[in-house]
């Protein structure tokens, strides 16, 4: 079989695309932690209560998750009955940044 019509992958670029470097001017911050405390819950609690695993709750709440996964959101909205993406997420823009 000849491989040589094969479609191949684009190569990679030299450098990541403009919409990342814009996205080191802000943070996303998640609530998580203040949320729970407000509430009363228990990071122990939380994970049976939602099946969700003390490790990524414990991510959210140190805001040292890379991703973030909707069925976790989800979970998480259910949970405390949110009505807003707002509610558990904040964004900060640092320094010097205006729009």
């Amino acid at each position: 079989m000849d491989n040589s019509n094969k479609r191949q992958p684009p190569p990679l670029p030299d450098e990541r695309p403009a919409v990342l470097k814009f996205g080191s001017e802000i943070e996303i911050v998640c609530n998580l932690d203040a949320i729970m405390q407000s509430r009363g819950i228990s990071q122990m609690a939380l994970s049976q209560e939602t099946g969700l695993s003390a490790s990524v709750i414990r991510s959210y709440q140190r805001n040292s998750a890379r991703r973030w996964d909707a069925g976790t959101i989800q979970a998480l909205i259910a949970y405390f009955h949110l009505s807003s993406l707002d509610e558990l997420f904040t964004i900060r823009y640092k320094k010097g940044v205006t729009e």
